[in-house]
């Protein structure tokens, strides 16, 4: 099936899985309302996100302390939001990630891209989930509808303590080089479509 549009034209996968699900739920009402819908985005959300420029801009400079600092953010978020028992304890660092005040500045800037363009993912992913939920409200379905989100296991190890642009590398025994990382990852923040980061699965 071809897309309506290409990736230059700013075509994503996700955007157009939401609209074909608000058609099919539309069809399904009319013949069969009592229906299952199973809406599989792309797996790459999590293991290579990728977003247009504008979505990952809104984050720009939000990393920049690092994982460390913003791992007690959060923490301290989730406990005024009663996520998390205000007595609760943050976990101890987990050693086989580098301390954020450890890396160059190459690294820094290259990682803090790296959760900008997540957190632009996952703000793209629940604007477009959004628009599903908004339709079955105004068909008045959405009280009536059991919503499910889940996820696989997350980040592959595949990606290393560093993340990868290209998993071929890792089949293939080739070393990581943080140069051509950051020239990568600098494109996929443009290019819809285009992998970012495969798994930094201890760190960011």
């Amino acid at each position: 099936m071809e897309p309506p549009k290409t990736p230059e034209e700013g075509y994503h996968l996700t955007e157009d899985l939401v609209d074909k699900a608000i058609s099919f739920v539309a069809d399904s009402k009319q013949v069969a309302p009592i229906n299952l819908l199973y809406v599989l985005l792309p797996r790459r959300h999590a293991r290579a996100p990728s977003c247009a420029q504008e979505w990952s801009d809104k984050y720009k400079g939000q990393f920049d302390e690092g994982w460390d600092v913003y791992r007690e953010k959060t923490f301290a978020r989730q406990k005024e939001m009663g996520i998390v028992p205000a007595e609760a304890e943050l976990s101890r660092h987990d050693p086989d990630v580098a301390e954020w005040d450890t890396l160059s500045a190459d690294e820094r800037r290259l990682y803090a891209h790296m959760m900008e363009v997540f957190a632009g993912f996952m703000e793209h992913t629940d604007y477009h989930l959004g628009r599903l939920f908004a339709f079955l409200k105004s068909i008045g379905v959405f009280e009536n509808t059991v919503i499910m989100l889940i996820s696989d296991n997350g980040a592959s190890s595949r990606g290393g303590p560093t993340g990868s642009v290209n998993e071929n590398l890792f089949f293939n025994n080739v070393k990581e080089d943080l140069q051509r990382t950051w020239i990568t990852s600098t494109r996929s923040a443009i290019q819809p479509l285009q992998p970012l980061c495969l798994g930094l699965d201890l760190g960011g």
